[in-house]
């Protein structure tokens, strides 16, 4: 065999096992071919996914101001509802303090009156009678400087 016999050989029998090879890369490019549209289609979208994320930063870097300012804003509500408690707490003691206080002048009042209630039956002095009746005075005027402190109290809280 010549080295043109052989050469002729060597390329029918280099094509005929190219054949499969190309036949395979004709499938695999007609793939390709086919695959290129869809990424294509894919890169828009993502295109348009990222013009919308950009849309969204800002929106959301609002949003986390506004966050930030509700939670201060929350925040200082609930310490002045803590000082406001406190408050009301201090009210609430001054107003049963002040309860006591009158249920212990209602005493000596009652007292009193019934002291002046004897003085009257034991023929007491005129005297007497002036300076309980001072006294009852006096007492009444508290009470009722109290229960006025104490209706005062009770409307503020």
């Amino acid at each position: 065999m010549s080295n043109e016999e052989l050469i002729l050989t060597l390329r029918s029998v280099i094509q005929e096992e190219l054949k499969p090879i190309n036949a395979r890369l004709d499938r695999i490019e007609t793939r390709l071919d086919r695959i290129e549209p869809r990424l294509d289609k894919i890169e828009t979208r993502l295109d348009k996914i990222e013009t919308r994320l950009d849309r969204i930063e800002p929106r959301l870097d609002n949003l986390e101001g506004q966050v930030k300012e509700n939670t201060n804003f929350i925040s200082v509500l609930l310490h002045r509802t803590e000082e406001i408690d406190a408050q009301l707490h201090a009210l609430s003691s001054t107003v049963d303090k002040l309860c006591g206080q009158v249920n212990n002048l209602e005493v000596q009042v009652k007292d009193l009156q019934a002291q002046v209630t004897d003085i009257k039956a034991n023929m007491a002095t005129k005297e007497d009678i002036a300076a309980l009746d001072a006294k009852i005075n006096v007492l009444s005027i508290r009470q009722t400087n109290q229960e006025a402190e104490l209706f005062r109290l009770k409307m503020a809280r």
